[in-house]
This record gives C-alpha cells, structure tokens and sequence, in this order.
C-alpha cells in the first residue's frame, strides 16, 4: 500500500505474523512498534523491516512517500 503523507500526518497498523516492511521513497519518517523499545527514523530512500505481531505507527517527520507491505512482499 502506497501512502502520502503530509507532515506530522500518521499511519498506523498491524504487523501481522510476518511482519511488515516500510519502505519510504522519499520524505523522513518516524516508526516505531508496539513491544519494541527502539524507535527509528527514515529517510528516504530506506527501508525498515517490522517485527511480527504488534501494531506499527509511521510518523511523518517532513512529507513523506511511502510502501507499507508484508514482509517478503516484493517491492515496487
């Protein structure tokens, strides 16, 4: 799923059993997950694969273009 996201804008949801993988084309991005306690920042272009289980949030540091897929998933 390819999300735009304006800044201080938000995505959020679960990362299933097999985890999820953000990938942000452009923009920063913020991530962090539920149960882990690292946060992580993105700039694009970069890529962060998710833990399984557990609710992810993507924070939009400055406008943000970004691919939020499962894991294993192939990348556009």
């Amino acid at each position: 799923m390819q999300l735009e996201l304006r800044e201080s804008k938000t995505w959020s949801g679960p990362a299933g059993r097999e985890g999820l993988r953000v990938r942000v084309s452009s923009g920063t991005v913020w991530v962090t997950q539920e149960a882990d306690p690292e946060d992580h920042v993105l700039a694009g272009p970069g890529v962060f694969d998710t833990r399984p289980r557990g609710r992810v949030v993507v924070y939009a540091l400055t406008p943000a273009t970004v691919e939020v897929d499962p894991e294993g998933a192939p990348i556009h």
